[in-house]
């Protein structure tokens, strides 16, 4: 359209410049009426060019809206504080923790109807909770089997002990949100998410950490290589005597 546009324009041109020079030779009537013509042409492109341009504009609008708007995942990413519950809380807030660990990975379907469907274990505060949370451990799975395949384990409660490498706590307006990096006994690392305070456990302590496995991921070490870890939810978290 564009093109047949400038072609017509050009072709305006070199007609009006041959009957400019044809009007100062003879004032023809013809000439006249063809000159008239083609001004009534002109103004049509010219209502025609300022139609399309406005299209255009309309058009370019629209991908701009659709550009601002936030794409359907990251309306999923963003908890609703009006959607969370008691049952879902957990869920939601490793929903949001996972992808900060590794952006390319998600929360599993698995995972996350497990933590809906035990919601009162993580964290595991009371003592009928701590018990159920130890009986449902399945004692078999190692972090052996999780770094071999942890899609296999995505709703089963495991147990790692072994020697914290660090623990840190951050405290929201509503809770305190624990990490603890574990190094279990096979020399592998397991980071656990923890929703509670973790109490007088510090960097050097044996510990055991009950949980949910999530993701396998890599992060960069101190000695400037890269450590593959095991995230879990923790349910429970205790000294080791």
């Amino acid at each position: 359209m564009k093109l047949k546009a400038i072609a017509i324009f050009l072709s305006l041109a070199i007609i009006l410049s041959a009957c400019s020079d044809e009007a100062n030779n003879s004032k023809s009537s013809a000439d006249a009426v063809q000159i008239n013509q083609l001004e009534k042409e002109n103004k049509t492109l010219v209502s025609e060019n300022e139609s399309l341009k406005k299209q255009v504009d309309d058009l370019t609008n629209q991908i701009n809206e659709l550009n601002v708007s936030p794409s359907p995942e990251a309306k999923t990413t963003a908890v609703d504080e009006n959607q969370v519950t008691e049952q879902n809380r957990t869920a939601e807030m490793m929903k949001l923790f996972i992808p900060e660990y590794d952006n390319a990975a998600s929360i599993d379907p698995k995972t996350y109807d497990f933590l809906v469907n035990n919601h009162k274990l993580f964290p595991a505060l009371t003592l009928d909770a701590k018990n159920q949370a130890k009986t449902m451990v399945n004692a078999n799975i190692t972090s052996k089997h999780l770094f071999k395949n942890i899609s296999q384990y995505l709703d089963k409660m495991i147990k790692v002990t072994g020697t914290v490498v660090n623990v840190s706590e951050q405290k929201t307006d509503s809770e305190t949100i624990a990490e603890i990096h574990v190094l279990d006994e096979f020399g592998n690392s397991t980071v656990g998410v923890y929703l509670n305070s973790t109490g007088d456990i510090l960097e050097g302590d044996t510990i055991a950490m009950r949980g949910v496995p999530t993701i396998v991921y890599s992060f960069d070490n101190v000695g400037g290589g890269t450590t593959n870890a095991i995230l879990i939810a923790v349910s429970t978290i205790q000294k080791v005597q």
